[in-house]
C-alpha cells in the first residue's frame, strides 16, 4: 500500500477535528464560552452525544467520503480542511483574547 496525497488530507482533517473538539470542550467548561453550531450545542447538553457526533460521526463521514468516493472527494475533502483548520484558528484567537483579558 502506497502513501497517497490524500491520506495526508484525510489525517489533517482527522488531527483538526480533535483538536476542534479538544479546544470546544476547554472553552466551553473552563471559560463558558456558548457553542455557536446548534447541532453540537445541543449535543454538548447531553455530554456523551458530543464526543459520538464529534469523534466518531464527523470521522466516520470522512472516511467514508476517503474511502468511497475517491475521484470526486479530494475537492470535498480539501474544503473540510480548510473549514476545520478555519475554525481551529478561530479556537486560538478566541484562547489569546481569553488570555489578555
Amino acid at each position: 500500500m502506497t502513501h497517497q496525497p490524500q491520506d495526508s488530507v484525510v489525517f489533517a482533517l482527522h488531527f483538526f477535528n480533535w483538536v476542534d473538539g479538544v479546544a470546544t470542550l476547554s472553552a466551553v467548561s473552563l471559560f463558558g464560552v456558548e457553542e455557536l453550531n446548534p447541532l453540537m450545542d445541543l449535543a454538548l447538553q447531553n455530554g456523551a452525544a458530543f464526543y459520538f457526533v464529534k469523534f466518531v460521526l464527523i470521522a466516520g463521514s470522512v472516511e467514508f467520503l476517503h474511502r468511497y468516493l475517491r475521484g470526486r472527494s479530494r475537492a470535498v475533502l480539501v474544503a473540510l480542511l480548510g473549514l476545520v483548520t478555519a475554525v481551529c484558528a478561530w479556537h486560538l484567537l478566541g484562547f489569546i483574547a481569553i488570555g489578555r483579558a
